[in-house]
């Protein structure tokens, strides 16, 4: 991982970026992953520059990711999508309309993709309701990084030597779906566009 210092944040009602004083020059490259020292999900790499770098953060309106339960007995999975603003909560959707989640669940990045690795902690669910057609459900959810004020991060240069043992036993206990995780990239891939 490389540890960074937040040196601005973006004036834009509409795009929830920070600039991080580390850059190309450091190994950084657009679309990794960025965490707190509490090792909850920021955001990820936009844009690079020699000695900084843009990261797009979980708020932003176009940002998604793969989430999923961390609680055992369910482990159901859905996309988090950001709100667009600080003051209200992301949006997890695409979770079963069967699917068991509930008030209080902790949400945790699927890594049902290549985009992000499975555990990060996303943040926890306030709110469960169905679609107005009862054929899926979703949540809100406060984000973890809500509750603090993010001065440093750290960017995840490399998944598999980076992440945790937990976190691996997580993701193979995890009944990964191959059609479930070519969408999930696929919407990820197409919000970052």
């Amino acid at each position: 991982m490389q540890g960074a210092e937040v040196i601005a944040n973006s004036p834009s009602v509409w795009e929830k970026i920070i600039t991080i004083n580390r850059g190309s020059r450091d190994g950084l490259e657009k679309r990794m992953p960025v965490v707190s020292y509490h090792g909850y999900l920021v955001g990820r790499i936009e844009n690079t520059g020699s000695n900084s770098a843009q990261v797009r953060l979980i708020t932003d309106q176009d940002f998604v990711v793969g989430g999923i339960i961390a609680r055992t007995e369910s482990r159901e999975i859905g996309l988090v999508r950001g709100s667009g603003r600080d003051d209200q909560p992301n949006i997890m959707d695409n979770i079963a309309w069967d699917a068991d989640i509930e008030t209080g669940d902790i949400i945790l990045s699927s890594g049902l993709s290549n985009n992000f690795p499975a555990g990060l902690k996303i943040g926890e669910v306030s709110k469960v309701e169905t679609d107005n057609y009862g054929l899926s459900q979703k949540a809100e959810i406060n984000l973890f990084i809500s509750d603090i004020t993010l001065e440093e991060v750290m960017v995840i240069k490399n998944f598999d030597s980076e992440i945790s043992g937990d976190n691996e036993t997580e993701q193979n206990e995890t009944n990964e779906d191959s059609e479930t995780a070519e969408a999930i990239e696929e919407d990820e891939e197409i919000e970052e566009n």
